[in-house]
């Protein structure tokens, strides 16, 4: 492979670290890289995209190419054929572990995340992560799915390297920590750190998100975590995928873990069909593996179900619990089709990525992976003997071979497993039946001294603990949860159903750390705040440190707040409620939230405000503009808003506009929509033998003389292969004969399709425009293709207002999209005259809405819904409705959004919007709940030639990034630049300049 060489400056990389972390721990960072250096680094000439996916609870033998007997995973076989497998393969028993040593290449007990739960699944925050490093590089990061390192600040997945993260918290979609309802299906899920409903299965939603992540333009190569939820319990998944099985004789549970590898195995098959499609394959390094034995494949005797004849399952030290199917794919590399029987782990990825991508590895972190590259390579003679070390450690760690009649440790070599007391020769005994210990006692001696050395290694501090932060800035309030403490008496729970149950009198304690000193809220409460219930509780008690306080209860409190002075440095927390008959339990829920503002007496005064703006509202003293910053708008840059872009502006091919002489105009395109291979696009057309005479000579028209630019109009369309050269088709709907519904021009027209048929909303005129302003109601024509033929209704569909009603005048620019089963049609009426005033008209937007394209139409009791704009334009977004909102009222120049499609807000200000834009919204009509947004479209330049006297307007194609599945940072700019020219034109008038001179003079 060809390379660049270049050295990583390490202040880039220390600013990326200070700004996932807090200023202490980049600080700390920082002085490490400056005292060791880093290594230079090589660059590929075309770096490898990278894309790492990780089942849960999948064992090795849950898959047809292991020889599942029951299963068909087809797409899985395909990936393990074409990469090179690792059939030694080793993990951690659960979750957490295997995540933790993944992400860091260290041993999980070494990085502080040895646990799935008690506070003992958080990774160390100096630990470094593979997205630190890929960030580092240049890479776009993300991550979709599962991260079970830590849910707040600094441990969360958008603090450790991710720049887009859509996840559930805690360690299952449905678990405590996570929002009430959520089972799998159209749950709420977190977005960099907010809140955000998904319409779709679990399964399908993260690899959507992935697939959108990767088909983003971006000249960066690109790095994602993919670790799914599933195939973890509950399991839930579509009835027509567990159904099969359940015939084939299986129990539901089993059934269903079986659905949801097929439904794994079916989105698996999408996306590298998405990678041979967009030619990214061949140099894609494609990772898959498992995070532990499998849960449901095999009882927990072994003795029902497969497990490719190894012993033991999820959660045991046994061979079945940590060795999994691991594949990596790389076309332009790897030759396929090879199996390496060594000794491997998921310490290994982070080392050999590092090879493979020409990352820069810092010199101070030791590694206990070693990279695969010469393994895979075919130079196994340079592969050394090694020792692994498998365990299954409490909250505190004990150095026992047996716990409870359960081994806690197993030391894997080449050829033997130690598993606790038991001893087994893995190459001719791979199902482990046969203890050997007894004839190899100086072995068992040899690996056990080898185990205490490790345990003695990588518990050389004693087992610390990794603290939650309290008081940060980048995150207040924190919540910990019962899932998160060190129990003290019984132990942790983590299903929602558990927290009703009035039997348990479990407790324990947070190890936290107060980050500033200051006066804090301490709320504790049994039930979430997304489904609050008394507590029930007659006594509660907080003790932070050598500190405690209490307060009487009546038991119908849902929560209970102590405000205490908290110094700043380590602590422990623990709560105790007291219940009737004096059970005692402590809380499940506590938020912790700094209150400290400038001037409070006592009070540690506030920092000034930091270098790097907190991702989420800090808790301390905001001016207007920053609680705006925060409040107001999706995000708090505008590049990071998805609802902001500059607009780019192209000529159009294929249009005649007869020199520019105000005989032919063509404005108000319609939305863009794709059939029949190409694009459509409708939109109004006058060819007329002379030019408008304007709105104040309407008097003057005839037949053949019109008033406005769109006097004596049509509905023309035309096509295009590629959406920049087009072919005008011709009339589409012309003017019906007097007296119907637009007999004097049929204008400003918009597409709906609905239920395989077409339908052409339009402003319909019966008089010039200028007679009596602009007064015209919306009539329809429909056809079965795009092509025609249109038959009009000949009739109004969306009427004029009563009299004294804000549309009684005009309903303009009919806007259909589909939402919720029924057609939501916006549209414009100018209303409010005060001649007086320049313009003497406003503008707003209201919306009618039918269950059928005929009508009836009935007016929203909100109207206007938007209390700005001209030729406004809307798709999909989400799952609301976004508004490009131009000229005209209070909030133009902005773009608006309404999660309910009514009620809108600002999302961003904006220039050089398209006016009367059309874009084209492949989702317009499919009733989504997970709109895309849009990319492109066509829009109008009125006054084309600069001069009324030959009044026409051109069509033009915009381009813009307001697409959730692409990221083109050029289209996040925000300085503009015009020339002189540009703002000359806005020049003052004669007037202007008299009143200008006469108020100079009489200044002397």
């Amino acid at each position: 492979m060809k390379r660049l060489h270049l050295v990583l400056c390490f202040a880039n990389f220390a600013t990326v670290l200070e700004t996932k972390r807090s200023n202490w721990l980049a600080t700390s960072l920082m002085l490490l890289i400056a005292t060791i250096g880093w290594a230079t680094i090589g660059l590929a000439n075309d770096r490898p995209n990278v894309i790492l996916i990780v089942t849960d609870d999948q064992g090795y033998g849950d898959m047809s190419c292991h020889s599942n007997p029951f299963l068909q995973t087809p797409n899985l076989d395909r990936l393990a054929g074409q990469s090179v497998r690792l059939e030694n393969y080793h993990v951690d028993p659960v979750c957490t572990p295997t995540r933790a040593a993944l992400m860091t290449g260290r041993y999980s007990t070494r990085a502080g995340a040895w646990d799935v739960v008690q506070g003992r699944q958080l990774l160390a925050p100096d630990e470094a992560t593979m997205a630190d490093v890929f960030s580092a590089a240049g890479y776009r990061t993300a991550m979709f799915g599962k991260w079970h390192l830590g849910d707040t600040w600094p441990y969360a997945p958008r603090y450790r390297g991710f720049q887009q993260v859509v996840r559930h918290l805690a360690g299952g979609i449905d678990e405590i920590g996570n929002p009430i309802g959520n089972d799998y299906f159209d749950d709420t899920y977190y977005r960099n750190g907010t809140r955000e409903t998904i319409q779709g299965y679990c399964t399908d939603v993260f690899f959507d998100q992935c697939n959108r992540f990767i088909g983003q333009s971006s000249a960066a190569p690109f790095f994602v975590y993919l670790p799914l939820n599933a195939m973890h319990s509950p399991h839930t998944v579509a009835e027509r995928y567990y159904q099969p099985f359940l015939a084939d004789g299986h129990d539901e549970k089993r059934a269903k873990f079986f659905g949801q590898i097929v439904n794994f195995d079916e989105n698996l098959g999408r996306l590298l069909e998405l990678l041979d499609s967009r030619d990214l394959a061949d140099n894609t390094i494609v990772i898959f593996m498992g995070d532990n034995g499998t849960a449901e494949g095999i009882d927990r005797e072994g003795a029902n179900g497969f497990n490719a004849a190894m012993r033991g399952k999820k959660g045991s030290v046994y061979e079945g619990g940590h060795r999994v199917a691991c594949f990596v794919r790389w076309p332009a590399e790897l030759n396929a089709g090879r199996r390496i029987r060594e000794l491997t782990c998921c310490r290994d990825w982070l080392p050999t990525l590092i090879d493979w991508c020409g990352l820069s590895k810092p010199k101070g972190v030791a590694f206990d992976g070693r990279s695969l590259q010469p393994l895979i390579r075919g130079d196994a003679d340079s592969w050394p003997e090694r020792t692994l070390f498998i365990q299954r450690q409490p909250d505190r760690p004990r150095l026992v071979s047996v716990n409870q009649g359960r081994s806690r440790y197993a030391v894997l070599t080449q050829q033997w497993r130690l598993v606790g007391d038991e001893l087994y020769d893995i190459n001719k005994d791979p199902s482990q039946t046969t203890d050997v210990a007894a004839k190899h006692p100086q072995v068992v001696r040899q690996l056990r001294s080898r185990y205490e050395r490790h345990f003695a290694d990588v518990f050389a501090d004693g087992a610390a603990y990794t603290r939650f932060k309290i008081g940060a800035a980048e995150e207040n309030p924190t919540l910990l949860t019962v899932r998160d403490w060190h129990p003290t008496n019984g132990n942790v729970i983590w299903k929602q159903d558990q927290l009703g149950d009035d039997a348990l009198a479990i407790n324990g304690f947070w190890a936290i750390d107060v980050v500033a000193a200051g006066r804090y809220a301490i709320r504790l409460s049994r039930f979430p705040d997304d489904a609050p219930a008394p507590m029930d509780a007659k006594l509660a008690v907080l003790k932070i440190g050598d500190k405690q306080w209490s307060k009487r209860l009546g038991g119908d409190e849902t929560s209970v707040t102590f405000e205490v002075e908290l110094p700043q440095g380590p602590a422990i927390l623990s709560t105790f409620l007291t219940d009737p008959q004096d059970k005692v339990r402590g809380a499940y829920f506590v938020h912790a939230e700094r209150l400290s503002v400038l001037g409070d007496e006592g009070d540690t005064p506030p920092t000034a405000f930091p270098f790097h703006v907190p991702a989420d509202k800090p808790n301390r003293p905001l001016s207007a503009a920053m609680q705006r910053n925060y409040d107001a708008y999706p995000s708090i840059r505008p590049e990071q808003n998805e609802l902001y872009t500059q607009f780019k502006y192209t000529k159009l091919a294929g249009f005649d506009y007869n020199g520019g002489d105000g005989t032919i105009t063509r404005r108000d395109p319609s939305k863009v929509i794709y059939a029949n291979g190409k694009y459509y696009v409708w939109y109004t057309g006058r060819k007329t033998p002379v030019k408008p005479v304007g709105l104040s000579r309407a008097a003057e028209t005839t037949d053949a003389i019109p008033s406005s630019d769109w006097d004596l109009a049509d509905i023309y369309y035309a096509t295009s292969k590629d959406g920049f050269i087009w072919e005008e088709q011709g009339i589409a709907v012309a003017r019906p004969p007097k007296p119907h519904p637009g007999w004097r021009s049929v204008a400003t027209a918009d597409i709906l399709v609905w239920k395989g048929k077409y339908y052409l909303y339009y402003q319909a005129f019966n008089e010039a425009s200028g007679l009596r302003g602009d007064d015209c109601p919306v009539a329809v024509s429909y056809a079965d293709s795009p092509d025609g033929p249109w038959t009009p209704a000949n009739k109004v569909v969306v009427p004029n207002g009563a009299e004294g009603e804000w549309d009684q005048f005009s309903i303009h620019d009919p806007y259909p999209l589909v939402h919720d089963g029924k057609i939501y049609l916006y549209y414009k009426s100018d209303f409010d005259e005060r001649p007086e005033l320049n313009p003497a008209k406003i503008r707003m937007q209201g919306l009618a809405i039918a269950e059928h394209p005929l009508g009836p139409f009935k007016k929203h009791p909100l109207n206007p819904v938007i209390n700005s704009g001209h030729e406004t334009t809307l798709f999909p977004f989400k799952q609301g409705v976004a508004a490009l909102v131009i000229r005209d009222g209070m909030e133009h120049n902005t773009i608006q959004y309404a999660e309910d499609w009514v009620n809108f807000e600002i999302a961003s200000i904006v220039e050089l919007m398209p006016t009367a834009g059309g874009p084209f919204i492949p989702d317009a009509f499919t009733d989504t709940k997970d709109g895309q947004g849009i990319t492109w479209g066509i829009s109008h330049f009125t006054n084309a030639g600069g001069d009324w006297s030959r009044n026409h307007s051109i069509l033009t194609r915009f381009d813009c990034d307001l697409s959730r599945s692409v990221n083109d940072p050029e289209m996040k700019g925000h300085h503009l630049d015009h020339s002189p020219e540009f703002h000359y034109k806005q020049g003052l008038s004669g007037k202007q300049r008299e009143r200008i001179e006469k108020a100079t003079k009489n200044l002397r």
